[in-house]
């Protein structure tokens, strides 16, 4: 069987893998945690967490082995929190030994030195992993926009010719996609923090390089990672603007996000979804066009119609909620 054929069938497993335990998960929890009714079970994303990182494991990418540990212990830490309710300074220090793990293991930006790179690699990482995570206030908003991005990632180290890489990012896409059938508006299931953390805690891996796994034969990705992760990077930056002006802590919850204010204020869930990871779209295509320098140019085209729609929502949400 050859690799890409192999890639596939382990992929389209890891979809209807997904699929099946999630709808599983969903009579389990209804019966065994929440039997009252019209209570959604959440926690849901252990389900693809696990199906993407049993089929990187079948597949055996070359230096995957190295963030396997690293994203176990994240998706291990999740499930704590959706069980205990960990507090913040828990959960950075879950994440912290996550990244600390990876850079164990030789995963890093490697950009700067030893040191000064690890310093940014844990700042990188945390930053995209709770970004994700503030992402998961809605049915289907993480979920739709780790697809899209994880999709670009795949195309992203496919054409580069990065096999084990796109391999790993098209076993998530796939995962994310079995599971995001019942994530759909109205939501059968919430993934939880189990599942937003892991999500981007495996987007965040993109960039980082290692002797065994280099991105993209030596090519710094990083730019294109930070424009295909653009729209929860926008919602992240929205967010602590907005708390930040009201003199707010930062990591304390409210309905300062976007697509809450924007649904206070009477948007329909499925219309902000869509404009969301459309702009998430346009965002990956300009990382995408990005790794390639003669086309640039149209890298910084796409990404237009990307800032349109974010600041666009941005400032409805703003007027909104005065």
């Amino acid at each position: 069987m050859s690799q890409f054929l192999r890639m596939a069938v382990i992929a389209v497993a890891a979809f209807a893998g997904s699929w099946f335990l999630t709808a599983g998960y969903i009579r389990a929890a209804g019966r065994l945690f929440h039997p009252s009714a019209g209570r959604i079970p959440s926690g849901a994303g252990l389900v693809f967490g696990v199906c993407s990182l049993a089929a990187a494991a079948v597949f055996r990418p070359g230096g995957g082995y190295a963030f396997l540990l690293p994203a176990a212990f994240m998706l291990l830490s999740g499930i704590l929190d959706d069980i205990f309710e960990l507090s913040v300074p828990v959960k950075i220090l879950f994440q912290i030994t996550a990244v600390a793990l990876l850079v164990h293991n030789g995963l890093s930006l490697g950009i700067l030195s030893a040191t000064a790179d690890a310093g940014l690699t844990v700042i990188w990482v945390l930053g995209i992993t709770n970004a994700f995570n503030y992402l998961d206030i809605v049915d289907g908003l993480a979920a739709s926009l780790g697809i899209v991005s994880s999709f670009s990632f795949f195309i992203l180290f496919a054409a580069c010719g990065d096999s084990a890489r796109a391999a790993v990012f098209l076993f998530l896409c796939l995962a994310l996609s079995g599971f995001f059938l019942s994530n759909y508006p109205p939501a059968k299931a919430y993934m939880g923090n189990t599942g937003s953390h892991f999500i981007g805690f495996m987007l965040a891996l993109a960039p980082l390089s290692s002797v065994c796994a280099p991105a993209c034969a030596g090519t710094n990705i990083l730019p294109a990672a930070v424009l295909i992760s653009g729209m929860p990077v926008f919602d992240t930056a929205f967010v602590t603007v907005l708390r930040f002006y009201r003199r707010q802590p930062l990591f304390k919850k409210s309905g300062d996000h976007l697509a809450l204010r924007l649904i206070g204020q009477g948007v329909p869930l499925n219309g902000i979804l869509k404009q969301m990871t459309a702009a998430s779209a346009f965002f990956c295509a300009s990382g995408l066009l990005f790794c390639y320098s003669p086309l640039r140019l149209l890298s910084a085209a796409a990404v237009l119609p990307a800032l349109f729609i974010c600041f666009r929502l941005a400032r409805a949400a703003v007027r909104g909620g005065r």
